[in-house]
Order: C-alpha cells, then sequence, then structure tokens
C-alpha cells in the first residue's frame, strides 16, 4: 500500500513540475518574451488607432523563465511577482495583475483616465498577440487592440 501511494505522489508531483505554460500545446513565438515592448498606440480593430497622451508612458515585458508580466502603466508599475501569462504561437493570456497606484503628473489631462482604463481593460482580457516585424500587436477579447515597439 505505501508504494502505491509512493508512485501515486511520484506521478501527481512530476506532473505538476510539468512546466508547460502555453495555451494549445504548440511554442510561443521567441520574439515575444524577454523584450521590453513600448506602447505606441491603441484602439478597436477596423479603426483607425489612437496615439498615446504626451508624457505618458506604456511598456511591458514577459519573462520566459518566470512566466511573469511586468511592465509601467505611464508612472505605475505593474507587479510583476503576482501577474503571469500564457501563451501559444498566437494566444495569449494574462493573470490577474494589480499596479502601483502613484498619482502620475498627466492625471488631470483630458482623456487620461479613458486611456489609461483602455490599457488595463485590454491586458486584462487578452486573448491574440501577432509579431510582425519590431511591432508587438495584442488583441482582448473585445477587440481592443494595444500596439508596440521594442525598438523606443
Amino acid at each position: 500500500m505505501l508504494k502505491i501511494f509512493t508512485i501515486l505522489v511520484s506521478i501527481l508531483f512530476i506532473a505538476g513540475c510539468n512546466n508547460d505554460d502555453n495555451i494549445d500545446g504548440s511554442l510561443e513565438n521567441p520574439l515575444l518574451a524577454d523584450v521590453t515592448w513600448n506602447l505606441i498606440s491603441y484602439g478597436y480593430e477596423g479603426e483607425s488607432t489612437k496615439a498615446l497622451l504626451p508624457g505618458t508612458k506604456y511598456s511591458i515585458i514577459f519573462d520566459s523563465d518566470s512566466r511573469s508580466v511586468g511592465g509601467t502603466i505611464d508612472c505605475n508599475h505593474i507587479s510583476s511577482s503576482l501577474a503571469s501569462y500564457t501563451a501559444d504561437d498566437t494566444n495569449i493570456e494574462i493573470s490577474s495583475f494589480f499596479t502601483t497606484l502613484i498619482g502620475c503628473s498627466g492625471m488631470q489631462e483630458s482623456g487620461y483616465k479613458e486611456q489609461n482604463d483602455f490599457i488595463v481593460n485590454a491586458l486584462l482580457s487578452l486573448t491574440e498577440y501577432s509579431i510582425e516585424d519590431s511591432e508587438l500587436t495584442l488583441k482582448s477579447i473585445d477587440s481592443s487592440l494595444l500596439k508596440y515597439s521594442n525598438t523606443n
């Protein structure tokens, strides 16, 4: 009986150690992770994207080793210790995350709250991504688009 229990525990341990952090079994694009992506525009699929408000900066980093997400939401930081991601070659999901809540200098600008809310909501509901040249496009369930560049 002890031998069967030991075998079962060993199987569960090995299965739990499987680090298959992708969605459908295919590998994620190797260009996605370990790069700082700087947001350049946002909007909805089928519409013109909007440029960021002057003086605002948003970035995202997917860490391939820890499967964590880091970055900035203007002057605030995305928690890399609690945010994680899963991805395959075209699909992506980010677990819930939190950001620091520092009052950024542009908060009083017209459109700031809308821009910030759009970006955070899009990140929390990601479904797809694509990389072409040095541009990352993240797409959300509601067809929100976030366009990033790794050349800024």
